[in-house]
């Protein structure tokens, strides 16, 4: 797992969104408490608290059931609806800007080691192991245009989801169909230029 750093700024609106929204939590002062704890923790200290209870949430969520994995989903959008409702314009400016610090970061630290690679290559990096550099095969295709799509390509990204309606190509006229499409001398050195 790759670690991101966050500026002092991103820290502070995170923290102080947190305790905006504790402050309507029934046991948010409990919370708190243990929020001004870990403040003093040590940095050795507080990887090891959050590892556990990564390893313990896992353990846990792997254990549950589908209804009760959507009946935690469900709470949780609640609470944060009713986060949200009751915030006012700073608060939501607050927490926007939080959201683009953590995602402006932890799209830095995906691709600090491969600035500029498309100039200079890097044979140090291994390109094709590295999940951020790897497409997959065209294996989907959509459904109303049959264009050919990633994995992890936008549904609507083709013909935004039928709604765009393109002529069918016809066969290119003489001369150009046979050097195109011929096996000749001439057609194979017309293609390489």
């Amino acid at each position: 797992m790759r670690k991101v750093k966050f500026s002092k700024t991103t820290l502070k609106l995170q923290k102080n969104r947190r305790i905006s929204i504790l402050k309507s939590h029934p046991k948010g002062h409990k919370v708190r408490e243990n929020m001004r704890k870990r403040e003093n923790e040590a940095p050795l200290k507080q990887e090891s608290r959050r590892e556990s209870n990564r390893l313990r949430i896992a353990r846990l969520r792997a254990l549950e059931t589908v209804q009760e994995q959507e009946s935690r989903r469900k709470s949780n959008y609640l609470q944060i609806m009713q986060g949200r409702l009751s915030e006012t314009a700073e608060d939501r400016e607050e927490r926007l800007e939080c959201h683009r610090n953590v995602t402006r970061s932890s799209r830095i630290a995906i691709w600090k080691d491969k600035e500029n690679a498309a100039y200079s290559y890097n044979p140090s990096i291994d390109y094709k192991s590295d999940a951020s550099c790897i497409l997959g095969a065209m294996s989907i295709t959509c459904q109303f245009c049959s264009a050919k799509k990633f994995k992890s390509e936008t549904p609507g990204l083709c013909c935004s989801g039928g709604k765009v309606h393109l002529l069918v190509l016809r066969d290119p006229l003489e001369p150009l169909h046979t050097l195109l499409s011929s096996e000749s001398v001439c057609a194979k050195c017309f293609r390489r230029i």
